[in-house]
């Protein structure tokens, strides 16, 4: 399935930290607004306590075992877990945390490569 019928049949949803990544990137104010717009359109997960004390649980257990994540990521993932949906992604970082969260699912963006490490 495409993002864009994800997106239509509203299956697919976004966390605030996502929202912040993508918008806190525009390059112009009418790029922000209709990022802004763009996103406002999107259910998003919100990150309360439970996700934010999963994130730390997992930040560590990567730290302990050598694998350090971005903290971002590290909230991304754990909302995603908390939420128990899986994550549509392009960044290899995501491929460190099921060795940490083996229910974390991961899907990888169909323009992109998963890493052949």
């Amino acid at each position: 399935m495409t993002l864009k019928a994800l997106l239509e049949s509203n299956q697919a949803a976004v966390t605030e930290m996502i929202r912040l990544e993508v918008i806190g990137g525009a390059k112009t104010g009418e790029e922000f607004k209709a990022f802004r717009a763009d996103f406002d359109a999107v259910h998003c997960l919100s990150a309360g306590r439970r996700e934010w004390a999963r994130a730390e649980e997992l930040s560590a257990a990567l730290g302990q075992a050598g694998r350090r994540v971005p903290s971002p990521d590290v909230l991304i993932a754990a909302t995603a877990l908390c939420y128990d949906v899986p994550l549509w992604h392009a960044d290899r970082d995501f491929e460190r945390i099921p060795q940490v969260a083996s229910t974390f699912r991961t899907f990888w963006h169909p323009r992109h490569q998963p890493p052949t490490t």
